[in-house]
């Protein structure tokens, strides 16, 4: 792999917003409102498989388990790969976010962070209190 970008040349529909892989299959959320399988090897051969059934859908997410997710306003739909249908809709509309215009899940981003080291309560208290005892010290000393 270079790294370099290269064109596939038209794949006969426009973009409404996304792309994602389910497996080894490329999708598009088209203008249209319609899912789109692409054909990498041959982009001519692009073709719809079926309306979404719900206007703006602009962002594409695979989940982990392999299922496809759409953005639409403010709701988040599962759509089957087989039809483009976008069922099951989840409406965050009311509760402090606006719309969204693409999505992704947090695997896509890389692993997860290691955990940050945390020391037992235990050395914590004796910590402090040993500081505790080493202020009162001080304190008769100074007095």
């Amino acid at each position: 792999m270079t790294g370099v970008g290269s064109s596939l040349g038209s794949v006969g529909f426009y973009s409404g917003g996304d792309l994602a892989f389910v497996g080894s299959d490329f999708y598009l959320a088209s203008s249209a409102n319609q899912l789109v399988k692409i054909d990498l090897g041959n982009p001519g051969g692009t073709a719809a498989v079926g309306p979404f059934g719900v206007s703006d859908v602009f962002g594409l997410a695979t989940a982990p388990g392999g299922r496809l997710y759409g953005v639409a306003g403010t709701s988040i739909y599962e759509v089957d790969v087989t039809t483009g249908l976008a069922t099951n809709p989840l409406s965050f509309a009311g509760h402090g976010l606006g719309i969204a215009y693409g999505q992704s899940f947090y695997t896509k981003s890389g692993a997860e962070p290691a955990p940050v080291p945390v020391p037992p309560a235990g050395v914590l208290l004796a910590g402090g209190l040993v500081l505790l005892g080493r202020a009162r010290r001080r304190g008769k000393a100074l007095a």
